[in-house]
């Protein structure tokens, strides 16, 4: 009876702690604080790429659409060449904000770029939720591109910029990219099913069995949709969209291998990769930047060629 008795309070307290721990990674993988703009401030002031002050005088339109689903996304539109029709995108990562992205501003505006500043959903100033990796953000993200076309007109040279996240969201809009003539991807992820099963075992120690499956079953009920539905690898590997992928060797939280792999894939068109020395996740840029410039813009030198001749 007692043996009965202790079983029964040892699968009690199993299963207590399994709950509690999917909880937690749902939570982590969906919620995770968001950084405050102060926070994000003195992030990319550390870097030494910009500051609060440069960035607050910097002339630029405070701009809003809604998503397919309602919510009210926000982003700051900068009009450096008002005559000018190229115009990037900077999508940032999960948990920052535009002001994050904001240290790319310069790199593409010195490149002919008028800038948009997104923040993703349930980032920043922008509605929403939960965070699903590019599965709903791709289309926050065509709505977006949508609204340029209206701005910079139907022939306007539309680029996306993604970091972390960003980098994620921009290779899922690949596959439904009808207008976008090049991609950059910093830091990107290849799969977020492997994605999730290296950050659970090697990062967090956490056994992939139960918790993979009680995680994906949270996504499907509570964010509306399946780790298996976001595989940015499988978005971008047959498009022939200009592709540029940037990432830094030391990067722990999404390995290198990721970039290299989704390099490897891309079967059509233009692919070029970037590794850069010394940098861990989502610091390619403050690391190397005279590294990251000179790609870029031999990158768009191509994208610009490949675009005067079609």
């Amino acid at each position: 009876m007692w043996l009965f008795i202790i079983a029964a309070g040892v699968i009690v307290l199993l299963l207590i702690g399994i709950t509690a721990v999917s909880r937690h990674a749902f939570r982590q993988v969906t919620l995770w604080e968001r950084s405050s703009l102060d926070s994000a401030y003195t992030t990319v002031e550390g870097f030494g790429l910009l500051t609060r002050a440069e960035f607050e005088g910097i002339p630029k339109e405070d701009v809003s659409i809604i998503s397919k689903d309602g919510h009210a996304l926000r982003g700051y539109y900068i009009e450096r060449y008002p005559e000018g029709n190229k115009v990037i995108i900077l999508v940032h990562g999960y948990t920052a904000n535009h002001i994050i992205s904001a240290q790319f501003i310069s790199l593409f505006a010195d490149e002919g770029f008028n800038v948009l500043l997104i923040d993703q959903r349930g980032h920043g100033r922008s509605e929403g939720t939960y965070a699903s990796y590019g599965f709903h953000e791709r289309d926050d993200l065509d709505a977006w591109v949508e609204f340029v076309r209206r701005r910079a007109g139907k022939d306007a040279l539309i680029g996306l910029h993604g970091q972390s996240m960003g980098g994620g969201t921009v290779l899922m809009y690949a596959g439904i990219s009808q207008y976008v003539k090049f991609i950059i991807a910093d830091c990107p992820y290849s799969d977020m099913e492997e994605l999730m099963k290296y950050q659970l075992k090697q990062l967090n120690h956490v056994p992939l069995f139960p918790f993979m499956g009680l995680l994906d079953r949270s996504l499907k009920k509570t964010a509306k949709f399946s780790m298996r539905q976001v595989k940015p690898i499988d978005e971008v590997k047959d498009k022939d969209i200009p592709l540029l992928l940037i990432h830094g060797n030391k990067d722990t939280f999404v390995p290198t291998q990721m970039s290299v792999d989704i390099h490897n894939q891309k079967r059509i068109g233009l692919s070029e990769l970037l590794i850069i020395d010394d940098a861990i996740h989502a610091n390619a840029y403050p690391t190397n930047k005279e590294r990251y410039r000179d790609k870029v813009h031999q990158f768009l030198q191509q994208v610009f060629e490949k675009e005067s001749t079609t």
